[in-house]
């Protein structure tokens, strides 16, 4: 992911483990890739920033953090005047997958990945400087990917709907070239095994089930 500067003649992004395996950066380059420069160095660190975005004042550029210690996920700040950085919220229960600065400087919006449901995206949003969370969908449905209208009245967000398929094999193979599903209705899951007794164990992210031939739970 990469953040436009305000006055779009710069771009910034993060890189991980180059030249320093173990460690990341936030760098930023003109529009061309010249005249790059190192922002921040962060030390043994092995997950860089999945997505960036530049304050409107350009004070800032704000990043999606995993903490590794004590937090799941949160969102640091790094202070271009002086090249610090700090952590303006820190969530135990949500990994950050995408943020959005909000035009007028008050905070930023988010797509996060929240506990037990990791599989779905949500949007959210955190204030600035306090930090305060608070979620904006709470529906089933995932979302991925964000973008603010300038006058910050429009969210714009893609649905997304998955649905999955498991097909039945003999060991020999099958002659058929594009075999057909199983003849039941299966909800969305992440991986599969067979027990000892021949029925299927799925697991969806959340919940182990057990299903029969017949696709019966």
């Amino acid at each position: 992911d990469i953040a436009f500067s305000p006055d779009t003649t710069w771009i910034a992004y993060s890189r991980g483990g180059d030249p320093v395996v173990g460690q990341w950066r936030i760098l930023s380059a003109n529009l061309d890739g010249s005249e790059e420069r190192v922002l921040h160095i962060e030390p043994d660190a092995a997950f860089p920033p999945r997505s960036l975005c530049w304050s409107p004042d350009g004070k800032l550029i704000a990043y999606s953090l995993f903490v590794s210690n004590k937090s799941f996920s949160g969102i640091g700040l790094l202070d271009l005047s002086i090249s610090k950085t700090s952590v303006l919220a820190a969530f135990p229960d949500k990994f950050i997958n995408e943020i959005r600065c909000s035009p007028d400087d008050r905070g930023l919006l988010m797509v996060y990945l929240a506990r037990p449901n990791l599989d779905k995206g949500q949007v959210g949003y955190s204030s600035y400087p306090k930090g305060l969370f608070r979620p904006i969908t709470r529906g089933t449905s995932s979302y991925s990917t964000l973008t603010v209208s300038s006058d910050f009245k429009t969210l714009a967000t893609v649905e997304v709907q998955t649905a999955a398929s498991l097909y039945l094999l003999p060991g020999s193979g099958s002659p058929e070239p594009s075999p057909s599903p199983a003849p039941f209705f299966l909800p969305q899951f992440r991986g599969f095994l067979w027990d000892g007794k021949g029925a299927l164990l799925l697991f969806d992210g959340q919940n182990l089930m057990q299903v029969d031939g017949a696709g019966n739970r």
